[in-house]
């Protein structure tokens, strides 16, 4: 037990010699007891052996305070600990499902007076001689045509849209395995089907992911995080297919522009000037 400052203030105003404080350092203060001894024995003045007594005091109080703190928030670590574990039973006991103690009755079996009584059932994992349990009945074909008016499960994603989705996956450089698929690729699928269902065509949307995978960005950054940022590349090839063809005007003739004259206007020249020649024999024979 250490020995307070305030202690060795009263101890030094009621006229405590050298010798009187030593023995409260070995007592109370043991690592700086040799210190104060040899002081003492030098014929320090107590002044200076109160000041020393009340220095290791004041780091001992911190130290003590200081572990009692670290104590305390460890008791309290532990406790929150335990409520939480405590609160995770719960919620696990709470959804597990309640096992059934008989076998449920059948709509045809006969009276319970021609059955022969059924040995309870036990859950007991070290009891060894409990019969086992009953079967589970096999599903019957109107379960699975889906007869008995249950609703079935219809996925909102086509077979196309996966395919085209680990295509798009594969020109991104997704690794396949559902395991190592980074979190924004997991919906991938759902994203493609959305743009099918937009009107996007398959040629319009692989050509758009091609083409913005190899912009510098992505060559130097690797895939995107989502398969969400090809949608403005996509949309930017559907809108310049749609664009319509530019018409070109033809321009118009004029007097002094050869390459528009007609053939008949034209220098004759090869089969220009052969074409011009039999026109003139012709209109010759004709004349006479």
């Amino acid at each position: 037990m250490t020995i307070s400052a305030a202690a060795i203030d009263l101890m030094v105003s009621a006229g405590a010699s050298c010798a009187q404080l030593a023995i409260v350092a070995r007592r109370h203060l043991p690592d700086i007891a040799d210190t104060v001894d040899a002081l003492a024995a030098a014929g320090a003045p107590v002044a200076v052996v109160a000041a020393l007594m009340r220095a290791q005091a004041s780091d001992c109080g911190a130290a003590a305070r200081e572990a009692a703190r670290r104590a305390a928030n460890t008791e309290a670590q532990r406790e929150c600990r335990a409520r939480a574990r405590a609160r995770r039973a719960e919620v696990i006991r709470l959804r597990e499902p309640e096992l059934p103690l008989s076998a449920p009755s059948q709509p045809d079996s006969p009276p319970a007076a021609q059955q022969p009584s059924a040995p309870s059932l036990s859950y007991d994992t070290y009891d060894s001689d409990d019969p086992p349990l009953p079967p589970t009945p096999p599903l019957s074909s109107a379960d699975d045509d889906g007869d008995d008016g249950g609703a079935r499960v219809v996925s909102l994603i086509s077979p196309a849209a996966r395919e085209l989705a680990d295509e798009i996956g594969a020109i991104a450089g997704i690794d396949p395995d559902p395991l190592a698929c980074p979190p924004g690729w997991c919906g991938a699928a759902m994203q493609v089907q959305s743009w099918l269902t937009a009107g996007w065509t398959r040629d319009a949307i692989l050509i758009g992911v091609r083409t913005a995978m190899r912009s510098p960005i992505r060559q130097r950054d690797g895939p995107p995080a989502t398969p969400a940022y090809f949608a403005r590349a996509i949309a930017r090839v559907i809108a310049d297919a749609s664009r319509p063809l530019p018409t070109v005007a033809r321009p118009s003739a004029s007097p002094g522009d050869t390459h528009a004259r007609p053939i008949a206007d034209r220098r004759p020249g090869g089969a220009a000037r052969l074409a011009a020649q039999l026109a003139a024999r012709r209109h010759t024979e004709t004349d006479s």
